[in-house]
C-alpha cells in the first residue's frame, strides 16, 4: 500500500473515531447524544374524578391538565397529562405526559413532584420528570429534568399553573 492511502485511511479512522461521522443504516447516528433540555410550559388543571378513582390509589384525586409552551429540540409544544395528587400533602405521582411539537413529533413523560399551598391560595411546586420516548426522531429518547411550578386556583375550581424545567435529553 502507498504511503498516501495509508495516512489518508489512518486520518479518516481517527477523523471517524473522534467525530462519532459514522451513520446508521437508517442516516441516523451511531450513537445518542446527551443534550441539555428545557421546557416551559402554562397549564390548566382540574381534578377530574373521585379519589381513588381513574389509576390513582386510594385517598388520590386524579387530575387533567393541558396547555401550551415550548421544549427545547421541539419548538412550541401542546402539552397533555395526567396526575394524582394527595389532598392533604401536596404529594404529586404516577403523572404521565405527552409533550407535542407543531410538526406532530411527540416526548412522552412521566413525572412526580410536590405542590404547596400558600396562604394567599397560591401555589408553588418542585419535582422531577423522565423522558420515556415518543414519536420520529423521539422515538427511543430518554432524558431527566427537574421543574418548579407557581399557581393559582380559578373560581371554578380548576388551576392555572407555570412551569420552568431543565435537564437532559438523549436521542
Amino acid at each position: 500500500m502507498c504511503w498516501r492511502r495509508l495516512i489518508v485511511l489512518v486520518v479518516v479512522v481517527l477523523l471517524v473515531m473522534t467525530t462519532g461521522a459514522v451513520g446508521t443504516a437508517s442516516g441516523g447516528p451511531a450513537t445518542e447524544r446527551v443534550r441539555p433540555f428545557k421546557i416551559t410550559m402554562e397549564i390548566t388543571g382540574a381534578a377530574v374524578g373521585l379519589p381513588g378513582t381513574l389509576g390513582c390509589d386510594e385517598g388520590w384525586v386524579p387530575g387533567y391538565m393541558s396547555g401550551t409552551g415550548r421544549a427545547t429540540h421541539m419548538g412550541r409544544i401542546t402539552v397533555e397529562g395526567t396526575v394524582c395528587q394527595h389532598p392533604e400533602t401536596g404529594e404529586l405521582t404516577d403523572g404521565s405526559g405527552t409533550y407535542t411539537a407543531v410538526n406532530g413529533v411527540a416526548l412522552f413523560a412521566e413525572f412526580g413532584g410536590q405542590g404547596y399551598l400558600n396562604p394567599d391560595g397560591t401555589f408553588t411546586g418542585e419535582g422531577y420528570g423522565i423522558l420515556t420516548g415518543g414519536t420520529g426522531r423521539f422515538v427511543s429518547a430518554t432524558g431527566e429534568w427537574t421543574w418548579t411550578m407557581s399557581g393559582s386556583y380559578l373560581p371554578d375550581g380548576s388551576s392555572l399553573t407555570s412551569l420552568r424545567g431543565r435537564g437532559w435529553i438523549s436521542f
